[in-house]
């Protein structure tokens, strides 16, 4: 029961977050638009080849003509039947939220649960958060530093053992490499260590 009263200011936050993000995106979310993005678009054109592929002869590819006169998918859009539990893992990190909503949301969370780990009271890590979330350059790069604070935080709170703190790091560094950005995935690792 302690442990219910506890943990009750935390739920409320995370809920908080959750409406705030909706009420962010609240006309887009309710009436079902979508932000055209140049780098959405254009990763629909490049994987075009690989989807015809896919659907005439029931394979994935693993090489593409359509990008830089041939290259690699992996860099694409890396579809191993490995990253199916992954991609399990990151929706239940953002809820099942819309995906613009879960840009905001995810930003909210992971800087709540850093300061939450430094022991900042509820109120002060919910304010923080939501003034970090909101700080315009970290749109940009949203998934990557909610992962890097998820899991620095997540070694602060529960990491006493080396081995636990080893299967973390190897878990954010699976996300990583699914997230294509390995610049940044090598200086997060840094960081994590």
């Amino acid at each position: 029961m302690n442990v219910i009263k506890r943990i009750i200011p935390d739920i409320v936050a995370i809920v908080v977050f959750a409406v705030i993000s909706f009420a962010y995106f609240c006309p887009a979310v309710i009436e079902g638009r979508i932000l055209s993005q140049h780098d959405s678009v254009a990763g629909i054109g490049a994987g075009q080849e690989g989807k015809e592929y896919l659907e005439r002869t029931g394979e994935r590819t693993r090489w593409t003509n359509s990008i830089f006169g041939g290259m690699p998918t992996y860099q694409m859009a890396p579809s191993y039947d490995s990253t199916d539990m992954l991609k399990g893992i990151e929706n239940l990190y953002h809820l099942y939220l819309p995906t613009y909503v879960w840009y905001v949301f995810v930003m909210l969370l992971g800087f709540y649960i850093l300061l939450r780990a430094f022991n900042f009271k509820v109120w002060m890590a919910g304010l923080g958060a939501i003034i970090w979330a909101f700080s315009s350059y970290f749109f940009i790069k949203s998934w990557i530093i909610f992962k890097a604070s998820l899991f620095c935080s997540t070694s602060l709170f529960i990491c006493s053992s080396l081995h636990f703190c080893v299967a973390v790091l190897f878990l954010k560094s699976k996300m990583d490499i699914r997230s294509r950005q390995p610049p940044i995935h090598y200086v997060l690792n840094f960081v994590f260590v």
